[in-house]
């Protein structure tokens, strides 16, 4: 009885060693097999476009013969657990719903690019690599550099899959988002010099290189005479790469959660760092056309010459509060009436059309007798404002006629006050004080005040 009963635990022992012989062999020959490229390519329904672009890249060894070819599992995570129960997890979804879609993160880390063999980074990060016929570039400087808000850049910060014939890929609205977004034009990360080669080609095209009479014009020589790119290169840049809020209900919907989307840090841990999304699924794009009308430009954009225009008429219209001057908004803030409410009558002024203010304007809101009310306004600001100019130049004349015994600290106080009262003058001088009446006539007392302490202080005519 004992004999059979060892022979049968024998036979059960030998069995499940040769179970877990088969199943280990199972579990190599499973992991062999869906370790393919292949069998990504082939068997997973969502990925026949990531299939056809790899094997239209240099990372499949037919199109590069002198380079080991570079499969899905040594590029992207492959042979943890994670990794397994997220194809189950996909699988199942597949199972459920062979038309659902399923999420992808196609991460790469660093460290399976930046190998020896493939793109090992002492061997490449200081070669100048062309990315266009005029852009050159290093891998160094975007190694040691912090960009996105403080976030170290990554292989895949820049090589992305953008478009369905490259399996990734560097497009230019990358590079323009972080070298222009809140930078200054050729300032800081903005400077043309960073991408661009300075030309040597004379840029005069009716001299011979070759005459000896004068020494050619070329970007060379603009740079050393430090003449503004701005000059002829304007508006090749326009930064339109702001957070577009309403694409981030793609993703979320909780307001808690869509009520940080100013928080920048935050948005690019949980979105750049932790590889969630790429820059274009929240930025809009900014642009860098290499050619256009350099004329119509000029001639269409007002800022070039008129630094912030009209800046001192939207001063009066809020009429925020001041150093002795309390807020008093304009009449029309609260229902929010803007220039064209107002500015209805269209006058040529140098041979070209301008909008002016017009009193029948006021008349369409409320009554015919309110048309009169504009001129009205203008003329009550345009006395005082006389008043004031006329001690404020009394003001000015005691400044520059102090005897030599006025005290460094009177005469030091005296230019303070004076600079004070002239910024409120000037505000509804220039702003056109009928754009706030009210707001106007407390600028010029203040103005007023300023002025008469002046006098006061420095003693002239006691």
């Amino acid at each position: 009885m004992d004999i059979k009963l060892s022979i049968s635990w024998k036979i059960i022992l030998v069995a499940i060693g040769g179970l877990a012989v088969l199943l280990g062999i199972a579990f190599a020959g499973s992991e062999y097999y869906t370790a393919q490229s292949s069998f990504c390519g082939t068997n997973c329904h969502t990925m026949d476009e990531q299939w056809q672009a790899w094997k239209n890249s240099k990372h499949y060894q037919e199109n590069n013969a002198d380079q080991m070819e570079a499969g899905c599992v040594d590029c992207h995570e492959h042979g943890t657990l994670k990794a397994k129960f997220v194809g189950l997890r996909h699988l199942a979804a597949y199972l459920v719903d062979p038309k659902a879609p399923i999420p992808k993160s196609p991460v790469v880390q660093d460290e399976t690019c930046l190998v020896s063999g493939c793109h090992a980074k002492e061997e490449f990060q200081d070669k100048e690599i062309r990315y266009t016929e005029n852009v050159t570039f290093k891998h160094t400087a975007h190694f040691e550099q912090e960009a996105l808000e403080g976030q170290t850049l990554t292989c895949d910060s820049c090589h992305i899959k953008h478009t369905a014939e490259k399996h990734f890929e560097v497009p230019q609205e990358i590079c323009f988002l972080c070298h222009f977004k809140k930078n200054e034009y050729n300032e800081g990360a903005a400077e043309c010099a960073l991408c661009h080669t300075v030309p040597t080609k004379s840029l005069q095209q009716q001299k011979s290189a070759d005459d000896p009479d004068e020494k050619p014009i070329t970007h060379q020589t603009l740079e050393e005479a430090s003449v503004s790119c701005r000059g002829c290169h304007l508006q090749h840049i326009k930064q339109e790469g702001d957070i577009n809020r309403e694409s981030c209900r793609g993703c979320h919907n909780a307001s808690e959660i869509l009520a940080k989307w100013e928080d920048k840090g935050l948005m690019h841990d949980k979105h750049v760092a932790a590889r969630q999304a790429d820059c274009f699924d929240c930025h809009r794009t900014d642009r860098h056309k290499a050619k256009h009308d350099s004329l119509d430009v000029v001639r269409a954009d007002c800022v070039l010459c008129h630094i912030d225009q009209h800046r001192l008429q939207k001063q009066l219209l809020l009429g925020e509060e001041r150093e002795d001057v309390s807020g008093v908004p304009g009449l029309m803030r609260a229902v929010s009436t803007n220039c064209k409410g107002c500015h209805i009558d269209k006058e040529h002024k140098k041979g070209s059309p301008v909008m002016q203010g017009s009193g029948k304007a006021c008349v369409g809101c409320h009554t015919p007798q309110h048309e009169q009310m504009l001129e009205d306004w203008r003329e009550s600001i345009l006395k005082e404002i006389k008043f004031v100019k006329e001690v404020e130049e009394e003001a000015r004349r005691v400044l520059e006629t102090a005897p030599g015994g006025v005290p460094d600290e009177a005469l030091t106080e005296a230019k303070v006050l004076f600079d004070e009262g002239l910024e409120n003058l000037h505000i509804v001088e220039h702003g056109n004080g009928v754009h706030n009446k009210k707001y106007s006539l407390m600028l010029l007392d203040a103005a007023l005040t300023r002025f008469e302490e002046i006098v006061d202080l420095l003693g002239v005519g006691q």
